[in-house]
């Protein structure tokens, strides 16, 4: 469970949220939903720890472990997309299931800079996906892919978040629906 109590936060003097209150039950799906710059990675940084609210509380019960995907890939350029799979996953065919999955099988050995944007996204994404998670934290998942890539994206990432509490940011609610025909949705 994740519970948002009167949560404030600003940078520097632009405020960011003010009394923003919202509850996420376990294995429920949020959707966050606004405009760029509206907040959507914020929120998701403090869900995550990565940020502290300047008042109010953020209450996490059975939240252990969390995994993200970024808006940024951040892939290890001198490692292979396998070998930034397995910093986070030891088990050798859940990664190339993942892989063949998403129609990357043949291209895990290549380092980031021989992968296309979407490619990339989609090796930040099994990489999210093979770590252990009680929380997985989607900050706009499907940049750079297109529409058949995207349904496979949303499929093993619905199948790999079964039961567990996934929050996504996204500009797109029909992203989220791919998810979780039953998401909560938050505009901010």
């Amino acid at each position: 469970m994740i519970e948002f109590k009167g949560v404030c936060f600003s940078y520097k003097e632009k405020e960011i949220f003010k009394d923003l209150s919202f509850k996420l039950n376990d294995g429920e799906t949020l959707c966050v939903l606004g405009a760029s710059g509206s907040g959507k990675s914020t929120l998701l940084r403090l869900v995550s720890g990565l940020e502290t609210p300047k008042s109010g509380s953020i209450i996490k019960e059975n939240i252990n472990d969390i995994s993200a995907v970024f808006q940024e890939n951040r892939l290890l350029d001198f490692l292979s997309a396998k070998d930034n799979v397995k910093l986070f996953c030891k088990d050798e065919k859940e990664i190339d299931e993942c892989f063949l999955s998403l129609s990357l099988f043949d291209d895990m050995n290549l380092k980031p800079d021989k992968l296309s944007g979407g490619m990339k996204r989609r090796v930040a994404v099994i990489r999210a996906l093979c770590h252990n998670f009680d929380l997985l934290i989607l900050d706009e998942p499907f940049t750079g892919l297109d529409s058949e890539i995207k349904i496979k994206t949303a499929a093993l990432i619905k199948e790999k978040s079964a039961g567990k509490t996934v929050i996504i940011s996204t500009h797109d609610k029909n992203e989220a629906l791919l998810l979780d025909e039953n998401c909560n949705f938050l505009n901010i």
